[in-house]
């Protein structure tokens, strides 16, 4: 069986518990997948491989109040985590011994953990609803679709449109309130 090398989708590391013998990696090649009837062309996915192309995102600080500042609470988790660390290098660890770099299935147990916490109705709404929450919050407050486009990793607006892109309904609710100007 070829499969990508995709850490960070959400299968992989079940794919990985099911080998009977150590994978053997491929070099990441343009050509190492086509399109079936059209050898030319470089398969979409490919774009989309770790490695491919490097998405770049920046994070400013909102010295208006730290308390909801995302670069400030970083910052503490790498400060409160560098020695436990040892050298893992994937951002989320585990914060039980042995401090392991932690799975997609528990990042997305944290955050439905966080969703429900919230209010949110977790029978409704996945985690994976954060990202076309955020997508579609973000054109409503007119970042360009564009740089939008880019931070996903999406190259074509098609995708955004077809599985994203979503009415956003403003309530009153409490983090609302809290998070006005």
């Amino acid at each position: 069986m070829i499969v990508p090398m995709w850490p960070t989708q959400s299968w992989y590391p079940k794919l990985l518990r099911m080998l009977v013998a150590a994978p053997r990696v491929l070099p990441q090649q343009r050509t190492a997948l086509q399109m079936p009837g059209m050898p030319q062309e470089v398969h979409p996915l490919f774009r989309k491989m770790p490695g491919s192309k490097p998405t770049v995102v920046k994070f400013e600080a909102y010295p208006d109040n730290p308390n909801i500042c995302f670069v400030t609470t970083l910052k503490a988790y790498l400060n409160r985590t560098s020695s436990l660390r040892g050298g893992a290098q994937q951002l989320f660890i585990s914060h039980y011994k042995p401090f392991k770099p932690v799975s997609g299935d528990t990042i997305s147990r944290w955050v439905k953990a966080v969703m429900q916490k919230s209010g949110i109705d977790v029978n409704l709404f996945k985690p994976h609803s954060t990202r076309a929450a955020a997508t579609s919050k973000a054109l409503l407050k007119s970042v360009p679709l564009e740089h939008i486009l880019s931070v996903a990793g999406w190259s074509s607006s098609d995708t955004f449109a077809k599985f994203y892109s979503k009415p956003v309904i403003n309530t009153d609710s409490f983090s609302n309130v809290l998070l006005q100007e």
